[in-house]
């Protein structure tokens, strides 16, 4: 018989256990999670409502996607990194009340940091919506406080924190770490850490919801026909 190219038969075992995940109605196991070398896949962010959609009634629904786009899928513990993710950075030490930019989905929002763990993962709050979210090292970046104060300039109304609340404000000075706002409700000049300030436009985007990891496997054309 033909020989097979090397690593085919480590690509097929994991596609076979991949397979058998989806079809018991269960996420791939841990050791599935990291696809083995040269085995191409297509990662997405999918709505966490979608997984019980798909899993329920013994992945039906999945396996008939499946079939007709000829590829073979699996959600993941969203606890993990996959082959795309980039390694986990060895920088500072990030601390609580750090502001910088937190992924979600395909793409990063302001968020603060709430809360570090010793496993490395760090718990932040979104700017634009408040809600709250556990994530790796690897999700987050870094912003310094010169870019931070460039998101301002002078004149700009803003949303500045007194109390436990966000008040309209104007800004009258910038500074690298702490801005100088007038109050709009009663004409009170007050000057409030950059962290503090979040523009008009943060509270304009709509609420995020969870996402879960998913995998597909196939040719380059069925996963892309799969993700769409």
């Amino acid at each position: 018989c033909l020989n097979k190219p090397d690593g085919a038969a480590t690509h097929a075992q994991h596609l076979l256990h991949v397979l058998a995940a989806t079809k018991s109605g269960n996420e791939v196991s841990d050791a599935l999670v990291q696809p083995p070398e040269g085995l191409e896949v297509t990662i997405l962010d999918l709505p966490s409502e979608v997984k019980s959609q798909f899993l329920n009634n013994a992945s039906e629904k999945l396996l008939k996607l499946m079939e007709e786009n000829n590829v073979i899928a699996a959600f993941v513990p969203s606890a993990h990194a996959t082959a795309s993710t980039p390694a986990a950075s060895s920088e500072e030490p990030l601390q609580v009340g750090q502001q910088l930019e937190a992924k979600y989905g395909n793409s990063f929002f302001d968020a603060e940091v709430i809360e570090t763990g010793d496993d490395g993962s760090v718990k932040v709050k979104y700017v634009c919506d408040g809600t709250e979210a556990e994530l790796p090292r690897i999700d987050l970046r870094v912003k310094t406080l010169a870019e931070a104060a460039c998101k301002f300039e002078t004149g700009q109304v803003v949303e500045a924190k007194f109390g436990n609340s966000f008040f309209e404000a104007e800004v009258v000075e910038l500074g690298s770490e702490i801005a100088k706002v007038k109050y709009r409700y009663d004409g009170s000049i007050a000057e409030v850490q950059l962290a503090d300030i979040k523009s008009k436009e943060d509270k304009d985007v709509p609420a995020l919801s969870e996402t879960v990891i998913f995998h597909v496997y196939g040719d380059p054309k069925a996963r892309a026909c799969m993700a769409v």
